[in-house]
């Protein structure tokens, strides 16, 4: 692998092909690029708390996998890099799609697929195991909002690497970045060797599991309790909090729903 630097370069001429051609047409409304704004600042300050935890070496339990680049061999921390990389195009990508998360994770794999093929598709279980024990850190230091980032990237490269998906893969992945805690401590929870997160799973499993509702304009602000949920029964994917939102968001969503009922995604 070349050097992150260039690799970055690289990446960044790389995406910008990718999403030539993708942005919508007529204006952006604030509200929209302000959501950008804030996204892009979340992944920058996950970025710099994963850089220190990648050099604090400790006696601590890995949770399943060495984090610390001191103490990786040298033909792992190719690896480490392949994680970082994919972030930074990651967050590149979120202020070309306007904070818009699965199309910013659709156009980073792409890149990282085509010019890092050999990591992607030989060492896909170390990457995953590399994110859930970031995230299982960041918990543990009360980073929630960071550890949200990297449990989401774990499932979405989880479910893309896997020949039998989960049913309603896609929302779930969604839910993760905007997780209650009771999500994602469960979430990381089942994926880690040790007992670490036992405590705070004690902690917080007493708290509501929320949904994600697909209607950008959800007077709920798109969280509700999960067991409230309403599945669109022409794709089985999209959940809303109720028919209005449903019936909201139908002239956006009726292009994808089609795409998936037919199997065209």
């Amino acid at each position: 692998m070349t050097s992150r630097k260039k690799a970055r370069g690289k990446a960044r001429r790389a995406l910008k092909a990718v999403e030539e051609g993708k942005k919508s047409n007529g204006d952006v409304k604030e509200e929209v690029k302000r959501s950008e704004e804030k996204e892009g600042s979340k992944v920058e300050s996950l970025i710099s708390q994963m850089e220190w935890l990648q050099m604090s070496g400790s006696d601590e339990c890995v949770h399943g996998c060495v984090t610390c680049v001191c103490c990786l061999p040298p033909s792992d921390r190719v690896y480490v890099d392949f994680v970082d990389i994919f972030i930074d195009i990651y967050n590149m990508s979120v202020k070309e799609n306007y904070g818009d998360a699965m199309a910013s994770l659709d156009a980073a794999v792409s890149v990282m697929r085509d010019q890092h093929s050999e990591v992607y598709y030989n060492k896909m279980e170390w990457i995953i195991s590399y994110l859930v024990a970031m995230g299982t850190k960041l918990v543990l230091m009360n980073d929630i909002t960071g550890a949200r980032f990297l449990a989401f990237f774990s499932y979405y490269f989880d479910q893309i690497s896997s020949d039998v998906r989960d049913k309603y893969w896609q929302q779930r992945v969604c839910e993760l970045v905007k997780s209650d805690e009771h999500t994602l401590v469960k979430y990381l929870r089942r994926r880690i060797p040790c007992e670490c997160l036992d405590v705070k799973y004690k902690e917080v499993k007493s708290i509501t599991k929320l949904g994600w509702c697909i209607n950008p304009e959800c007077p709920s602000g798109q969280k509700v309790d999960r067991s409230k949920m309403l599945c669109c029964t022409g794709c089985n994917q999209a959940h809303y909090c109720s028919r209005e939102c449903h019936v909201a968001d139908w002239p956006i969503h009726k292009l994808d729903c089609n795409a998936a009922a037919s199997g065209q995604e």
